[in-house]
């Protein structure tokens, strides 16, 4: 079952980024042009960077049209999660905490594929762990929630990546991290479920 989620969660991802690819000149491939200085994300989510996950009801504003506008989009808060993602986990989720906080985990893997420049090797493995955790954690917390189904995770695959250059961006690495994503030691939730009250 683990092992299922998993293929689902790396090809419900592959499925939407070629899809927003498809018809891009090769002018247009090159993410770099729109990538402004990265913000610094956490190393890893919490309860203390994002309370969302033990309250949906502590999200940050809608940022409206803005959310957009750049490779990052809005983080009001900082804790790695683009805000328009933060309200969609909270509003989707609210009674399942252990599914938020998995969510969230890879929310935060996303955008630092997303968000990442060129990467060395150790980097890229570290970033292919970090991946696998999420994908492990999203497997097992998937369980825990009644409300979770594929079709929901794929509409929240394509708000991670609902832009062109976001598409893209994640694309870039695709190449670098696929067989390292197979290989890549994978430790689950950063937050135990134990920790979380649903």
């Amino acid at each position: 079952m683990l092992a299922t989620a998993q293929q689902l969660l790396r090809q419900s991802f592959t499925v939407v980024i070629l899809s927003m690819c498809v018809g891009l000149s090769p002018a247009s491939a090159d993410p770099g042009s729109a990538r402004a200085k990265a913000p610094s994300l956490p190393d890893k989510i919490s309860v203390q960077l994002v309370p969302m996950i033990l309250n949906p009801e502590m999200v940050p504003s809608d940022p409206g049209a803005s959310s957009n506008a750049t490779l990052a989009g809005v983080d009001s808060n900082s804790n790695g999660l683009r805000d328009e993602v933060e309200r969609w986990i909270a509003q989707n989720y609210p009674q399942c905490a252990r599914y938020r906080a998995a969510l969230s985990q890879v929310a935060l893997s996303v955008q630092r594929r997303i968000l990442a420049g060129e990467v060395t090797e150790e980097s890229a493995l570290q970033m292919a762990s970090e991946e696998s955790s999420a994908t492990m954690c999203f497997a097992v917390e998937s369980e825990s929630c009644e409300a979770a189904s594929l079709e929901k995770f794929i509409e929240f695959s394509v708000l991670l990546q609902n832009t062109p250059e976001r598409g893209k961006a994640f694309l870039r690495l695709y190449k670098k991290l696929g067989k390292k994503l197979q290989e890549a030691p994978a430790e689950g939730c950063t937050i135990p479920s134990q920790q979380l009250p649903n």
